[in-house]
């Protein structure tokens, strides 16, 4: 039986150092141990007729393993080549 993977995104809320909590929790499918990619946008990409936002470029800048878990955040260790911030994008 084919399995479903449920697609996690979310935003950095939180910076302690290494410590980051996340605005997604069980309720949006993390779990305990869990590793989570953390990237920021870079860019956007604008309708120049509308002036929508049509693409986000985004650059990888660490990864996260959930520590701490309930239904609407979760605690991560986050490890990576620079700071994350708050507002960084939170996916897996």
């Amino acid at each position: 039986m084919p399995t479903h993977k449920i697609e996690i995104s979310g935003l950095v809320a939180d910076v302690s150092g290494n410590s980051l909590v996340l605005n997604v929790g069980s309720k949006s499918g993390v779990r305990l141990g869990d590793v989570l990619q953390i990237s920021r946008v870079v860019r956007t990409v604008k309708d120049p007729a509308t002036g929508k936002v049509i693409k986000s470029i985004t650059n990888k800048i660490g990864d996260a393993k959930v520590t701490e878990v309930d239904e609407n955040s979760a605690t991560v260790i986050f490890t990576g080549s620079g700071a994350a911030k708050v507002g960084d994008a939170v996916s897996n």
